[in-house]
């Protein structure tokens, strides 16, 4: 008898195949909002050691590794993640130390840019 597949590997398993799925091209919002989550996305806060979100979830958003797509997620629901996150609401201890710096403009900003990919 095989052993069923640990918790763990079925979200991998499911991450991997949802990775594979194509999705069409976001939804666009304000142009500067955009503009400044794309910035924050490719470029990170140097001075507040925030790295680039793209060195992890990949140049075009669509996630790599263990490390989620975010390209066409809703705003809103991107905006409510990293809010939670940021709070320890969530745990998501890769994720903790790279949010707690980001104002909530620049959260915003960054659930507008994966929005519009």
């Amino acid at each position: 008898m095989i052993a069923p597949a640990s918790p763990t590997v079925r979200r991998r398993r499911l991450a991997a195949e949802l990775r594979g799925i194509r999705e069409g091209k976001g939804k666009s919002g304000d142009a500067a909002m955009v503009g400044k989550g794309k910035d924050l996305y490719e470029k990170g806060v140097e001075e507040r050691h925030v790295p680039a979100c793209a060195l992890c979830h990949g140049p075009d958003g669509a996630g790599q590794g263990d490390f989620p797509r975010l390209a066409g997620q809703h705003s809103d629901y991107v905006f409510k993640q990293l809010n939670l996150i940021q709070s320890a609401l969530r745990a998501v201890p890769a994720m903790h130390g790279i949010v707690q710096t980001l104002t909530q403009t620049e959260m915003k900003a960054l659930a507008a840019y994966v929005e519009s990919k």
